[in-house]
């Protein structure tokens, strides 16, 4: 079907550059791009503007698919570098845990060496 209509819009834009614009059309070089932009609807047929009128709707489902894959694009990569940071945070509280298990060890031996101690000297 995409074919299709890309054959029917190649067909009829070929068919408008065929034919000569209208006087009305060349004297709007001078009044800017929308007039110019203007001035060659004014002179398009029925078809023509038929196809003008595709071109321009697969142009902005075009530029609206752009922004919808950029904004995709820049939430993946706030989400993974929002993981790594996370992923790091993490490590670094996995080491101090182990840190503070080993002086929790360090500190029950040391109980336990007292109290040895203690119960020899009585």
């Amino acid at each position: 079907m995409i074919r299709n209509s890309l054959a029917a819009l190649s067909l009829a834009l070929a068919a408008c550059t065929s034919v000569a614009p209208p006087a009305s059309v060349r004297s709007a070089t001078n009044t800017g791009p929308i007039g110019t932009s203007l001035a060659q609807l004014r002179g398009m047929n029925e078809a023509a503007l038929a196809a003008e009128a595709a071109n321009e709707m697969n142009s902005v489902d075009m530029r609206e698919m752009a922004s919808f894959l950029h904004i995709q694009m820049v939430e993946r990569r706030r989400l993974r570098e929002s993981a790594a940071a996370q992923k790091q945070r993490a490590d670094q509280l996995q080491e101090r845990v182990a840190q503070m298990q080993q002086k929790l060890d360090a500190l029950g031996e040391i109980e336990k060496s007292l109290s040895d101690r203690s119960s020899k000297g009585r």
